[in-house]
Parts: C-alpha cells; structure tokens; sequence
C-alpha cells in the first residue's frame, strides 16, 4: 500500500525541462551518470551523480531548474516533480544559485526563514519516489486566482533576457515588498517559535496533476 509505505517519508520537489518528464515519470528519478547524461547544473557538492531536490517547491521552480516551456503565444508553462524520499537517505546544502540567479538577501520561498538547506542530495535512486506533477502556468493568460498575480504578469518584453528573467524579477521584487529578507538569529529563534503548530502555505498555487 502506497500511502503506508511511503507516509513517513519526507516531501521533496525537483524541478525539470519537460523534454525530461515524460522519462522520469516512467523511469524515476535517476543520477546524471545513470541516465548516460552530463549534469545540466553542474554538480555542486555531488559525486557527479547525485539527485538534487528540495523541499521548497519554489527553489525547485526556479527556471535555472524548471525551463519554461512555451505553450502559446505570450503563454508558458513549468513542471516541478513532487516526490517522497526515505528519512535520513540524503545531506543538505544551502542554496546554490548566484547572486545574478537570485539576490542573496532574500528568501526564495516565504516559508523558509532562509535559503539554507534548500537543497538535498541524494545518491540512491530507490530512496526517492515521484508522487505527483505540478504545473503551474505564466503569461498574461494565466489565471492570477489560481497562480499568483506575478505569474499573469510575465511578458516577452518584460525583460530584455527575456519571460524567465523577467519571472525572476517579478518574484524577486514582491519578496522584497512583503519584507521577506533573508532572517538574522534573533529573528530566527521568533520566526520558528511563531511557525509552531503552523503548516506550509505557497503563495503560488500549483495544479497537482
């Protein structure tokens, strides 16, 4: 039974480039060196086979690892992977994205008081399952209610590198309007004696297919 063999393992998200999904829903999730691939992102304090996740669907989403890809005209689309992984299987590490990816001051995700162990690396392929595709569209066509007010604002022009800098800048921008900077101590010890009792909540919806 599913939900009893898996219900004590941890949520996790990993982003992808939908030319990818297809393989990895029928195949699982797999190392670069497995998939007979080289590593899009690099391999940041992985053995060059390591499967990088987060349990930040955000971070996951963001398009250095969830490519847009283009469903229309003026109309995009990202595809982050929801999975379950086995307690204990995998090692944290902070966030990897530079300074032009992302700017360093600000959460990436609200409902992290920071942007440390965003990231967690996992070498055994049986030790992570998919559970779910989460979609989440962009474009002046998508529907603010269900994605977000950035995302129904992402254009081709909205930015000279084109709809995803310009996501990036959307978000980035209303992090810093609502005050979400990167937490210090002092306000650490009081963000996570205010979190208590409290579940996650993405400010994005995604659609869960």
């Amino acid at each position: 039974d599913f939900k009893e063999k898996y219900s004590d393992w941890c949520v996790a998200y990993h982003g992808t480039r939908s030319a990818f999904a297809l393989a990895i829903l029928l195949k699982g999730l797999q190392g670069p060196k497995s998939r007979g691939q080289k590593a899009l992102n690099g391999q940041i304090g992985g053995s060059g086979n390591t499967i990088y996740l987060s349990p930040s669907i955000e971070y996951a989403a963001h398009p250095t690892y969830a490519k847009l890809v283009e469903l229309g005209s003026e109309r995009w689309g990202q595809l982050v992977l929801q999975c379950r992984v086995r307690p204990g299987a995998f090692l944290k590490q902070q966030s990897t994205l530079t300074e032009q990816e992302w700017p360093q001051d600000l959460r990436i995700d609200s409902n992290f008081p920071d942007n440390l162990s965003l990231e967690w690396l996992l070498e055994e392929e049986d030790d992570v399952v998919v559970t779910a595709l989460m979609v989440r569209e962009l474009g002046p066509g998508a529907s603010a209610e269900s994605y977000g007010h950035e995302a129904s604002q992402v254009r081709w022009d909205g930015c000279p590198d084109g709809p995803e800098q310009h996501w990036i800048q959307l978000r980035a921008q209303r992090q810093r309007e609502l005050g979400h900077l990167v937490r210090t101590p002092k306000q650490l010890a009081s963000w996570r004696q205010g979190l208590r009792g409290l579940k996650l909540n993405a400010r994005h919806v995604w659609r869960r297919i």
